[in-house]
């Protein structure tokens, strides 16, 4: 890619301005590599300074904005437009609730004589990839609403319903191995423990500073999951996952060996000879800052004046920002997990030492590379 973009570069000519001299364009190069921190105060450094770079970027595009609705009226003649209000209806669901009773299964094929059966499909040649269903020949596994069902195949090729379980969350996908299942389940903030959130930001109001607008609070927002999400009530959305060996040995009876939940979304995972590895992805919203100020006021009486107050609100903003951002804990940055065989004390995901970083910082938040052994 490196090789691409100096080729790329080296072909290009820039016109001088007429009656100027060509601009110097410096070289660009990018260096694609991850590099280990030395220690949990180099990790934190190079987080805070990611976040105001990325704070920092967007209030000057904000401001951009803003000067060009200013800077586009005729003399003090000026207008301020009421913003209007962008809508969503949410992105359409992906789940499929699929039941394996035996109404809803029966019809199909008998099985093969020779007893082979069919595999989920997989790019790679023993690299299994999880799936909402999977078989071992004998008996199907289906993750259908909040439970994994057990389905059998009968001699002529029916199939009955034999165990269900509720493994907690919504499960998404599983592999099997043997006699054990591992289910990826997403889960909302109210439904894991409190010392297992990730921590909120504490820059904004204790209000969303749209809810003084009239703008109605979506479900799912980020803002109004973090400010108004609590035990009890559903808040939609996701942001945990949890990770569930389930014994299956005793198909009528499956029973879940070991859960670990982690403040991270699931993204996907493979399986090698028994061995499960899942990425996760975890924001940083105790990061997170407002990037608009309400700069408008009843006395400006031109543009000029407006844009005056602007870039001072603009500018206080960077400052309060920053400091806030420099004050978050370390403790409130580090996603946790909590295992089902430990103690009940959530811990980070991941310790300094076993964090990485891009040379050049590609946004805010963790992918962690989480490990199974199912033997």
């Amino acid at each position: 890619a490196m090789l691409v973009l100096s080729v790329l570069l080296a072909g290009c000519t820039i016109s001088p301005p007429e009656g100027g001299e060509a601009p110097d364009i410096q070289s660009i190069t990018a260096q694609h590599a991850l590099t280990q921190f030395s220690s949990c105060t180099d990790f934190e450094s190079y987080v805070k300074d990611t976040a105001i770079q990325a704070m920092t970027a967007q209030i000057e595009l904000d401001r951009k904005w803003m000067l060009e609705d200013l800077r586009n009226t005729d003399g003090d003649d000026w207008v301020i437009f009421e913003d209007g209000v962008e809508t969503s209806g949410g992105f359409a669901s992906a789940d499929a609730d699929v039941d394996a009773d035996a109404d809803m299964l029966g019809g199909a094929e008998s099985a093969p004589a020779d007893g082979s059966y069919t595999q989920t499909n997989t790019q790679e040649q023993g690299v299994d990839e999880a799936d909402f269903i999977k078989t071992n020949g004998s008996h199907i596994f289906i993750a259908s609403g909040m439970d994994m069902i057990v389905a059998s195949v009968l001699a002529n090729g029916q199939l009955e319903e034999v165990g269900r379980i509720a493994v907690g969350g919504r499960p998404d996908e599983m592999f099997l191995y043997k006699d054990k299942v591992v289910v990826f389940s997403t889960l909302g903030r109210n439904e894991v423990p409190e010392t297992l959130w990730l921590a909120q930001s504490g820059a904004y109001e204790s209000e969303p500073w749209y809810a003084d607008e009239g703008i109605p609070v979506m479900e799912g927002d980020f803002m109004a999951d973090a400010m108004y999400c609590e035990p009890g009530f559903y808040c939609g959305g996701g942001g945990y996952t949890q990770v569930a060996a389930i014994d299956v040995s005793n198909p009528a009876s499956p029973s879940v060996v070991r859960a670990v939940t982690y403040a991270g979304s699931y993204v996907s995972s493979r399986m090698v000879d028994g061995s499960v590895r899942a990425v996760l992805s975890s924001p940083i919203p105790a990061l997170q800052v407002p990037t608009w100020v309400d700069w408008y006021d009843d006395s400006l009486k031109s543009a000029s004046a407006a844009e005056r107050r602007a870039n001072a609100k603009f500018n206080a903003l960077i400052e309060e920002n920053t400091d806030y951002i420099n004050g978050v804990d370390l403790e409130d940055i580090l996603p946790k997990k909590l295992d089902s065989k430990g103690d009940g004390t959530a811990e980070a995901i991941a310790t300094c030492a076993d964090i990485l970083g891009p040379v050049t910082p590609a946004g805010l938040g963790l992918l962690s590379v989480v490990s199974l052994d199912l033997d």
